[in-house]
């Protein structure tokens, strides 16, 4: 495990030195402690630390407990993603396990380094202070993922009570035969991949989810993806292999020919690569189960900008322009429920594959994105010299975007995580959406600095607003929408029958809010959800093909599946004879549009179930939360935007010292370090002294004296 360890004292220093020892892992240091053997936390401890995220699996800091957490905090996601983070002070004598106790490790590493350096470890995780087994520390220790990671609150809660847990350890995806279950995946199958040279990646990855999904198999199970060796450069399965965080691995024809199974044998691939099956299922290696498949063909399934003011101070900051001669800037273009047709919408969703696949583009072309698509929008940001308005009509046509840049692309991205651009007024949805979209953006890497702390931020300011908003009695989603919608339109729900078309997350709130009302709930299941979660109690499940039978006698229906075509036609419906009322929370849409001009159907779409005004009072209370949180970002990127500026001058004056210094008795290290530690507190007490748009200006002359 690739690990990181950040000091910050003289003190510190040494002990560092005995944690990277056992550890294996570099020492970083802030600058001024800079000498041999030690690497510099640069170019801010934030970002080092946001780094550090991304590419260790574990991070030590020898310090104060508040210094990691600001370091850390805005690069925190779930315990299912974070590194383990561990703290201990400079003298060692306490060593907390701060941050992924269990899945990450914190708690055993830190009980290791505190053996290494004579302390004490800190563990403060109800379980082990309890001394209950935890669930998710079993599963690491036993070589198993944890596909349902919300679960585990749950079920450590139980344990901690005394009662009786449900934990299925299986590679199998199969019911959930206890009311709340903690599925533990065990790394245990190899996915074996065979391909046309060249195919393309996306094509590889649906083909592989399907065969996944048809073997009744998690993803989480797998431990490799294998092929021929002949394909060992193929870069579509080395992605693939990238994409389920797996080895990949290749065996020669003498080696696949000799394994025992069943296959089914190709004449063809025989002759072009001298193995005789083409694809079947092994009990070769150790165990596990060897899967081979034939690779699959691909499938295919504006107007006028606002302009964008700095609102905070009242002057045209443009805060996010141009680091290189004012080409880079931040920029919004899309499309939502406000101001667009649900048709136009239709043409332009994204489903999550497909907006991966785009953001991976985005990042080859150069061009620093995040898309959010949900049912009522989609949006890009971009901090970059394209038009994002340009790059979606590339993508998907033309279309009337809306656009904001500078100022105002920033207060955008704000108000959509304040929900104050949402159908519903601060919805809880869109914060999940929005969350899942900048994961995306990290995880195929089109998302930088500079988007990545604006969407931090800005869904940190979201998470506040919503604490103001819950004081007070609304709706929080579509679905509560919706439910209120049916309810009124058929005077009650005591009794009815209901049908959901859709297992997601919307299809679940759903089916569980109509139960509650008192419906006969039916719920179709086209795939199995890959978090294992399985539906309210009470609501019958039938299949996909099923969904025509089950509507004959549903007087409710809700529409909400990922599907790009329609679930329902009107050719093959066939309303109840008391009529139905139909709520089409999809986009593109489930329900064929026609099915609305049947006898008796009411036909609710996401542009006909109506928006509400915010009150003025809360209003204004969201837009001075949003104000906080937008002033801290501006914060943070004048610095980041000047840090270039700041290291030049640095360098600069260490150069200088270090000339007019040579040849003389003075230690070159020392001398180095010296200036540095000047020039730091000339330059960063400067933007204490004035403005920050003097203190710019004052760095870039100073930095374009230092080039000359």
């Amino acid at each position: 495990m690739k690990a990181a360890v950040a000091a910050f004292s003289g003190k510190g220093i040494e002990t560092a030195r005995a944690v990277a020892r056992l550890l294996g892992a570099e020492i970083y240091v802030p600058a001024r402690y800079a000498r041999c053997g030690l690497r510099v936390i640069e170019p801010s401890l934030n970002e080092w630390a946001g780094a550090r995220f991304a590419d260790c699996g574990a991070l030590v800091f020898v310090s104060a407990c508040g210094i990691a957490v600001r370091a850390i905090a805005p690069f925190v996601r779930s315990k299912a993603e974070d590194p383990a983070v561990v703290v201990l002070d400079e003298a060692g004598d306490n060593v907390i396990s701060l941050l992924s106790g269990h899945l990450g490790g914190a708690n055993e590493l830190a009980k290791e380094i505190a053996a290494a350096v004579g302390g004490r470890a800190v563990i403060t995780t109800a379980t082990d202070v309890r001394g209950v087994t935890a669930v998710d520390s079993w599963a690491v220790a036993h070589d198993c993922a944890v596909e349902n990671v919300h679960a585990v609150k749950e079920i450590s809660s139980a344990a901690l009570a005394g009662r009786e847990i449900g934990v299925a350890v299986t590679d199998e995806l199969t019911p959930a035969p206890w009311p709340v279950t903690l599925w533990l995946r065990p790394r245990v199958l190899v996915l074996g991949v065979g391909c046309k040279r060249g195919v393309e990646f996306s094509s590889l990855a649906e083909a592989a989810e399907e065969f996944l999904e048809e073997s009744g198999v998690s993803p989480l199970s797998l431990a490799a993806v294998a092929s021929i060796d002949i394909k060992k450069d193929e870069a579509a399965i080395i992605k693939l292999a990238g994409k389920y965080k797996v080895p990949f691995v290749t065996y020669g024809a003498e080696a696949l020919n000799g394994a025992r199974g069943r296959f089914s044998y190709s004449e063809r691939v025989e002759r072009e690569t001298g193995v005789f099956f083409i694809f079947g299922e092994s009990g070769e290696g150790d165990g596990r189960r060897l899967r081979l498949r034939a690779g699959r063909g691909a499938r295919r399934g504006g107007r006028r900008p606002h302009e964008g003011k700095d609102d905070l101070s009242g002057r045209d900051s443009r805060p996010c322009e141009a680091q290189e001669e004012g080409s880079m800037r931040l920029m919004a273009a899309g499309l939502d429920q406000r101001e667009s047709a649900l048709e136009t919408r239709e043409r332009f969703a994204f489903t999550a594959s497909a907006a991966e696949d785009f953001m991976r583009e985005m990042k080859g072309r150069g061009v620093e994105s995040v898309l959010l698509s949900t049912c009522n929008r989609t949006e890009l940001f971009v901090f970059a010299d394209e038009d994002p308005r340009d790059i979606l009509r590339e993508a998907r046509g033309d279309a009337d975007f809306f656009f904001f840049e500078g100022a105002g692309a920033v207060r955008h991205v704000f108000e959509v995580a304040a929900g104050l651009r949402s159908q519903i007024p601060v919805e809880d949805q869109i914060l999940g959406q929005m969350k899942n979209a900048l994961a995306a953006a990290r995880s195929v890497g089109s998302c930088g600095p500079t988007l990545s702390r604006l969407f931090q931020g800005a869904i940190s300011a979201g998470k506040d607003i919503r604490t103001e908003f819950k004081k007070r009695p609304h709706e929080t989603s579509v679905a509560q929408r919706a439910v209120r919608k049916v309810r009124e339109a058929l005077g009650g729900l005591e009794g009815a029958d209901a049908l959901v078309i859709g297992s997601g997350e919307i299809g679940m709130l759903c089916a569980s809010m109509l139960a509650a009302e008192g419906a006969s709930v039916t719920m179709t299941l086209h795939r199995r959800r890959k978090d294992g979660m399985k539906p309210p109690k009470g609501v019958r499940l039938i299949s996909y093909d099923d969904r025509y039978e089950a509507a004959k006698s549903s007087r409710v229906i809700v529409g909400a599946t990922a599907s790009p075509h329609y679930v329902l036609l009107a050719k093959d419906y066939k309303a109840p004879a008391g009529g139905a009322v139909i709520a089409d929370l999809a986009v593109p849409r489930d329900i064929e549009p026609a099915i609305g001009n049947f006898p008796n159907v009411t036909l609710y779409d996401m542009d006909s179930l109506g928006c509400d005004a915010l009150p003025a009072d809360l209003r204004a209370a969201i837009e001075r939360i949003m104000d906080e949180h937008i002033s801290r970002f501006y914060e943070w990127h004048h610095i980041h935007e000047c840090m270039p500026m700041i290291e030049e001058i640095r360098s600069f004056a260490e150069r200088e010292m270090a000339a007019e210094l040579s040849g003389s008795a003075y230690d070159s290290d020392a001398v180095r370090e010296a200036s540095r530690n000047m020039i730091n507190k000339l330059l960063f007490s400067l933007k204490e002294k004035v403005d920050m748009d003097m203190a710019k200006n004052c760095y870039s002359a100073l930095a374009k004296a230092a080039k000359g």
